[in-house]
C-alpha cells in the first residue's frame, strides 16, 4: 500500500523549513515551571527543531480521556509533549466536534464517500485493546463465543470495532447477527450499570473498564485483542487501534500543526514503552484512576502491548481493517475504498527521525 500522495514531498517540505529556524535552548528553570521532571529534557528538546504550527490553539475530539485506548494522549498532554511542539489543546468529549477527531482507524474507511475525505496522520494503538467478557450473574456456565446465542451483548457504539470484533467472532462461531442482540451503552459508567443491571448479557469492551469488572468477579473475559497475538487470533491478522484524524483539506493546510501532533504522540509512545507504575501514577489524572490505583495499574499492563511504538499504520494493518469491514457491512464494495488516502505515515516517521536524532 501507498501511503497518500504528496507525503513524501510533504515530511522534505517541512524539514527544509525547518532546517532554517532557530532553536532556542529549553533551560532547567523553564521546565522545572512548567511542572516537567529534568529527565524529560531529551523527549521535548527536539521539538524545536519542527516548524511552528499554523494552528496555536486546537480542539481535538475524543470519545473519553478516561479510556485507555486514550492514554497516548494524556500522556503527551500531562508531561509537556504538546505544549513543547507549539500546541495548546482543548478537549471535547463525547460527541462533540473538533478540529482534529480521535477514532479507530476503520471509521475513515466506512466514512468514505459519505463527506470530506478524513485521513489518519499518526497511530496510538497497533491493537485494538478490547475483550469480550460475559457476565458472571447473566451466564455463569458461558465458556465459548457460541453461547451469546438469544443474548444481548453491550458495546460503545454500532459499527464502532468492538462491533466488527463481535461480528467476526459471532460468524467464526456459527452465529448468525441475528442470533444475538447488539446493545449501544455510549461511555464506560453506562457500560458498567447497564451489566450489573442485567440490561446486557456481556461486553465486548476497553481498558480499565474490563479489568475492573473481571477482578470484582462481575465478568469472566472470553475473548481479547489487547495484545498483539490476541488481535491477530481475532481479527486474521495486525488490526490498528485508535488514531488522530482529521480532513484531508486540513492536513494539507496545516501540515506543521499535524506533524506537531504527531511529535507529541510518538514521544507518548515512546514514553510509556518504559514507563513503570510510579510514572504512569504520576502522570494519569487522578480521576482516571477509577479510585483504585492498584486496579489501573493492572489494566495497563494488559493493554501495554497495544499501544503503537512509532505512530505507523502498516499497509497490512489496513488490509486487516478493510477485510473486516466488508464482513460487518455485507453491501461494502471494499474494491471502492482507497486505502492509500485513508492515512499517511509522514508526520509520525519524520516524528520518529528526529527523536532519535
Amino acid at each position: 500500500m501507498r501511503e497518500c500522495v504528496g507525503a513524501p514531498m510533504l515530511a522534505q517540505d517541512i524539514s527544509t523549513r525547518t532546517a532554517r529556524m532557530d532553536t532556542p535552548p529549553l533551560h532547567r528553570r523553564s521546565l522545572l515551571r512548567a511542572g516537567v521532571c529534568l529527565a524529560l529534557a531529551p523527549w521535548l528538546a527536539p521539538a524545536a527543531s519542527f516548524a511552528a504550527p499554523e494552528r496555536a490553539r486546537l480542539s481535538i475530539a475524543v470519545p473519553q480521556l478516561a479510556d485507555m485506548a486514550q492514554l497516548p494522549l494524556v500522556v503527551a498532554d500531562s508531561l509537556g509533549f504538546f505544549r513543547a511542539a507549539g500546541l495548546e489543546i482543548s478537549w471535547v468529549e463525547g460527541d462533540g466536534a473538533g478540529e482534529v477527531g480521535v477514532g479507530p482507524y476503520e471509521q475513515i474507511l466506512q466514512a468514505q464517500g459519505r463527506g470530506p475525505m478524513h485521513q489518519a496522520f499518526v497511530s496510538l494503538g497497533r491493537a485494538p485493546g478490547l475483550a469480550l467478557g460475559f457476565a458472571s450473574r447473566a451466564m455463569p456456565q458461558a465458556r465459548q463465543v457460541s453461547d451469546l446465542r438469544g443474548r444481548r451483548v453491550g458495546v460503545a457504539a454500532s459499527g464502532s470495532t468492538a462491533h466488527l470484533m463481535l461480528q467476526t467472532l459471532s460468524l467464526r462461531a456459527g452465529l448468525a447477527p441475528s442470533e444475538w442482540q447488539l446493545v449501544a451503552l455510549g461511555g464506560s459508567a453506562g457500560a458498567m450499570q447497564a451489566l450489573r443491571a442485567g440490561q446486557v448479557d456481556a461486553l465486548c469492551w476497553g481498558e480499565p473498564v474490563m479489568t475492573l469488572l473481571e477482578q470484582r468477579g462481575e465478568l469472566r473475559i472470553a475473548s481479547e485483542a489487547r495484545t498483539l497475538k490476541g488481535a491477530e487470533a481475532v481479527f486474521g491478522g495486525p488490526m490498528p487501534g485508535v488514531c488522530l484524524h482529521a480532513t484531508q483539506a486540513f492536513v494539507l493546510r496545516n501540515p506543521a500543526t499535524c506533524q506537531a501532533l504527531a511529535t507529541g504522540v510518538v514521544r507518548a509512545l515512546r514514553w510509556l514503552q518504559t514507563a513503570g507504575p510510579r510514572d504512569i501514577l504520576r502522570t494519569v489524572p487522578e480521576p482516571y484512576l477509577m479510585g483504585d490505583l492498584g486496579l489501573y495499574l493492572a489494566a495497563f499492563e494488559r493493554v501495554r502491548e497495544s499501544y503503537s511504538t512509532d505512530g505507523l499504520i502498516s499497509a497490512e494493518a489496513g488490509r486487516t481493517a478493510l477485510r473486516g469491514l466488508a464482513a460487518l457491512e455485507p453491501g461494502m464494495r471494499a474494491e471502492r475504498i482507497d486505502l492509500t488516502r485513508s492515512y499517511t505515515n509522514a508526520f509520525a516517521r519524520l516524528a520518529g527521525e528526529r527523536g532519535r536524532a
